[in-house]
């Protein structure tokens, strides 16, 4: 059996504006958008680590996603999110191997 770990870091930079549906009460669902650009931090690969160093350093694209807040009392609210982040342009290309980012995202906050 091979087992081959391999995983890229990146610092993420969204710029959202966010839609409140139904402001003012208990229950708020929002969408949000915008531009994102991703710094490379670095990379950790058993196999790969050749391919993984052409990386772009700086790659771009848009978040979209629909959360809602639930106000809890007048001072704090809790924050549940799901974000569809996808780059615009490929992160690698080759002859042999094309990679372009995704992520979904499942985010959780408080607000005080």
């Amino acid at each position: 059996e091979l087992t081959f770990k391999n995983r890229v870091n990146y610092f993420s930079v969204p710029i959202l504006a966010k839609l409140s549906l139904l402001s003012n009460r208990v229950f708020s669902p929002y969408l949000v958008a915008g531009p994102r650009v991703d710094f490379k931090l670095g990379y950790e690969s058993t196999f790969f680590g050749d391919v993984y160093k052409d990386f772009k350093r700086v790659t771009y694209g848009a978040s979209v996603g629909l959360g809602t807040e639930l106000k809890v009392s007048n001072n704090f609210s809790s924050l549940l999110e799901v974000r569809f982040s996808p780059d615009f342009a490929n992160a690698y290309a080759s002859d042999l191997l094309t990679v372009r980012n995704q992520a979904l995202e499942f985010l959780f906050g408080v607000k005080f």
